[in-house]
C-alpha cells in the first residue's frame, strides 16, 4: 500500500504525465543517498509496476546476475524457474518475456541502484542500450524508470550518453533535499512538534535529508536529537559520514580529502588553493572529481556575479558534511553531551551565522518570491572583490540588484553604527569595483526580524526566517 508522499509536487507531476504518456518513457532520477529517491518511485508507480530490482553494492557481475534471477521469478506468473543469464543480453531478454506477460496499461519497470550494475567487463551499459532501442522504445506501455546516488554515473553515462542512449532519456528528475517548508510539513507527518526555530536549527546541521529527520526522537527537542545523533552512546549520524562518501563514490578518499579542505574554509577556495589544501594534482582527473562533487550537490563554482572578476571558488554547501567537520570529524567524539554544552558558547553562535547564510543559499527561490520578483528574469550568485565577498547577490533584468545580508540572531537583530558603517562599505566596494550602473538596494534576511532603529533605514527590504518556508 503506497505511503503518503510529503512534499515533492513538481516530481509527482512529472511522474503522473510520464504515466500518461502515449509514448514509451525511460525516466532517470538521481539525487544524494537517503533523499528518498526510491521512496518516490516505489509510492508513485505502485500500482503500475511489473518489475522492480535493486542492484548489490560492491558485488561482481555474477551475483549481479543470480540477484536478477531472483527478482525475475519474483515477478514471473510462470511456475517455471528461470535461471540465472550468462550475460546481461540474456537478462534483459528476460526482462522483455516477463513484460511482454503483464496487461496493466502501462507497464513500469524499476531498476534501481543502476550504477552497481554496471561492473568491469560487464557490457551491462550495451546490453541495456539495446534493450531500449530495439524493444522498449517502440512499446507505448513501457516506462522504464531508473535511479542511483552516484549522480556522476547517471549524468556521464544516460543523461550525457554520447552513444547508443544518446537522447533516449525522455525524463529527468534531480531530486533535491527537502526545503524548509517541506521539512516542516515532514515533521508534523512524523507528529513532531517543532516551531520553525527549531527546524531551522535542525535544517542547518542535517540539510533536507528526510532520512535523517526519520531518525528523530519525536519526544525530544530537536537540540537534543542532533546531540544524540551526532555525539551520543549510538551516534548514528557520526558514522553515516564515511558511509555516504563511499557509497558514491569508487575510489572516496580523494573526494573526502576536496570535502574536508573546503570544510575548512567555509567562504571557498579557488581551485589553485583547494589543490595545495587537498595534495590534488592539477590535471582532468581533478576537474572531473570536482564535477563529480558539483553533480552531486554537495559543493558548489561560486563564481563572481561580475563579469569583469574572472575568479571563482569552490564551496562545500552540503549541510551536514559542514556540520560534521566542524564539530565532529577527529574531535568531540568522547563527550556525549558536547551538542547541548556549547549552545550558549561563541563556537555555537559563529556556526549559527555561518550555518544560516548558507540555508539562504539553498532558498533563494523563496528570497526572490518574499521580494516580489520571482517572475523578474535574474542571475543569482556571488561576488568576490578585492576589499569585501559577498555570498548572495540578485542581479535583475530591471537594472537593480539586491544584495542578501545574512544574519542570524535569537532574537531581533540590531544594526548598531558599527554594523552600519561595515553594511555601507561593502555596498560602496561592491558599486565602486564592479562599476554597475544599476540601482544596488540592501536586503537584509533575519532569523528573527530587524529592530527598527535609525539604521535599520539601510535595508530597504527585510525578511525574516519565516520567509524562507514560502513554498
Amino acid at each position: 500500500m503506497a505511503q503518503q508522499i510529503i512534499g515533492r509536487i513538481q516530481e509527482q507531476t512529472a511522474m503522473r504525465n510520464a504515466l500518461n504518456s502515449s509514448k514509451a518513457v525511460f525516466m532517470a532520477m538521481y539525487g544524494r543517498r537517503r533523499i528518498g529517491k526510491t521512496f518516490l518511485i516505489k509510492n508513485v508507480f505502485e500500482k503500475d509496476t511489473i518489475f522492480y530490482h535493486t542492484a548489490k553494492s560492491n558485488s561482481g557481475i555474477r551475483v549481479q546476475l543470480n540477484n536478477w534471477a531472483d527478482t525475475i521469478n519474483e515477478y514471473s506468473s510462470s511456475k517455471k524457474t528461470i535461471n540465472t543469464p550468462v550475460s546481461w543480453a540474456q537478462a534483459f531478454q528476460q526482462l522483455k518475456q516477463l513484460a511482454t506477460q503483464s496487461k496493466k496499461k502501462k507497464k513500469v519497470i524499476f531498476i534501481d541502484e543502476i550504477p552497481w550494475l554496471d561492473t568491469a567487463n560487464s557490457d551491462f551499459l550495451p546490453s541495456l542500450e539495446h534493450f531500449w532501442n530495439s524493444w522498449c522504445a517502440h512499446q507505448k506501455d513501457i516506462l522504464l524508470v531508473v535511479c542511483g546516488s552516484a549522480s556522476s554515473w547517471i549524468i556521464s553515462k544516460l543523461i550525457n550518453n554520447h552513444g547508443g542512449l544518446h537522447n533516449r532519456i525522455t525524463h529527468t528528475i534531480h531530486l533535491e533535499p527537502f526545503n524548509l517548508k517541506e521539512c516542516e510539513d515532514y515533521f508534523k507527518y512524523l507528529k513532531a512538534n517543532y516551531a520553525r526555530a527549531q527546524v531551522i536549527e535542525a535544517y542547518m546541521s542535517i540539510g533536507g535529508i528526510p532520512y535523517y529527520m526519520d531518525l528523530f526522537d519525536i519526544k525530544k527537542s530537536v537540540t537534543q536529537n542532533i546531540n544524540d545523533l551526532f555525539f551520543g552512546s549510538n551516534p548514528v549520524l557520526n558514522r553515516e559520514f564515511d558511509n555516504l562518501y563511499a557509497s558514491l563514490f569508487k575510489k572516496p578518499e580523494t573526494y573526502l580529502s576536496i570535502i574536508k579542505a573546503l570544510g575548512s574554509k567555509k567562504k571557498g577556495l579557488t581551485r589553485e588553493a583547494l589543490i595545495q589544501a587537498a595534495q590534488l594534482s592539477n590535471g582532468g582527473t581533478t576537474t572531473k572529481i570536482l564535477k563529480e562533487l558539483e553533480d552531486a550537490c554537495f559543493i558548489r563554482t561560486y563564481k563572481s556575479i561580475d563579469k569583469k572578476n574572472k575568479m571563482q571558488l569552490y564551496q562545500l554547501i552540503d549541510l551536514y558534511s559542514l556540520f560534521y567537520i566542524a564539530f565532529v570529524d577527529q574531535k568531540n567524539k568522547l563527550n556525549t553531551k558536547y551538542w547541548i554544552q556549547i549552545q550558549n558558547q561563541s563556537i555555537h553562535k559563529t556556526w549559527s551565522g555561518y550555518a544560516f547564510e548558507m540555508v539562504a543559499l539553498h532558498h533563494t527561490g523563496q528570497i526572490k518570491n518574499a521580494l516580489g520578483i520571482d517572475g523578474i528574469l535574474t542571475n543569482t550568485g556571488g561576488w568576490i572583490g578585492k576589499g569585501a565577498q559577498i555570498d548572495l547577490v540578485i542581479d535583475r533584468i530591471d537594472k537593480t540588484i539586491n544584495i542578501i545580508e545574512v544574519k542570524y540572531y535569537e532574537s531581533a537583530f540590531s544594526i548598531t553604527k558599527p554594523v552600519a558603517q561595515q553594511l555601507q562599505k561593502k555596498l560602496e566596494v561592491f558599486k565602486q569595483e564592479t562599476q554597475t550602473k544599476k540601482s544596488v538596494s540592501l536586503c537584509m534576511l533575519t532569523a528573527n526580524g530587524l529592530m527598527q532603529n535609525s539604521y535599520s533605514y539601510l535595508a530597504l527590504h527585510q525578511l525574516t526566517g519565516d520567509d524562507l518556508f514560502r513554498f
